[in-house]
C-alpha cells in the first residue's frame, strides 16, 4: 500500500494535535498485534503473516499522512492528506475498533481515535 500524497482522489482533512495523538496511540496498539511475525514465519503461517504485514503497511501509511510524531513548534491544526487506499484501510480498522470497544470499556481517547478514523475515512 505504498502511497504518495499526490495520488489521484486524495482528500485533505484538518486534524488538531489531540486528534493526531489519539490516532497515533491507537495505531501503536494495533501494531502490538504484529509483534510475532518471526514466529509466524517459523511456523509457516503465510496467510496470517501476510495479514500482519498488510496491517503494518496500513499503519505506516497513516503515520506518513499524520506524521510519525509531533514536531516542536508545529501548529496545533494541520492539514492531513489521505489517499483512497489509506481511507479504505482506516475504514476497515475503524470497524474493527467498534467491535473491540463494544467488548470492553473504551476510554475517551479510544472514542476520539475512532472519531478521527471516521473523519479521515467517511462512510
Amino acid at each position: 500500500m505504498p502511497e504518495h500524497p499526490t495520488d489521484a482522489g486524495a482528500g485533505v482533512v484538518v486534524l488538531d494535535r489531540e486528534e493526531r495523538e489519539a490516532l497515533r496511540r491507537e495505531l501503536r496498539l494495533a501494531a502490538m498485534d504484529c509483534g510475532d511475525i518471526n514466529l509466524m514465519l517459523d511456523g509457516g503461517m503465510r496467510q496470517l503473516t501476510m495479514a500482519r504485514l498488510e496491517r503494518l503497511q496500513g499503519i505506516a501509511a497513516v503515520l506518513d499522512a499524520i506524521g510519525w510524531s509531533e514536531v516542536d513548534g508545529a501548529p496545533d491544526r494541520q492539514p492531513v492528506t489521505v489517499t483512497p487506499a489509506t481511507a479504505a484501510w482506516l475504514s476497515r480498522n475503524a470497524d474493527e475498533l467498534v467491535v473491540s470497544l463494544a467488548e470492553m470499556d473504551g476510554e475517551d481517547i479510544d472514542l476520539l481515535a475512532l472519531a478521527v478514523m471516521r473523519k479521515l475515512a467517511p462512510m
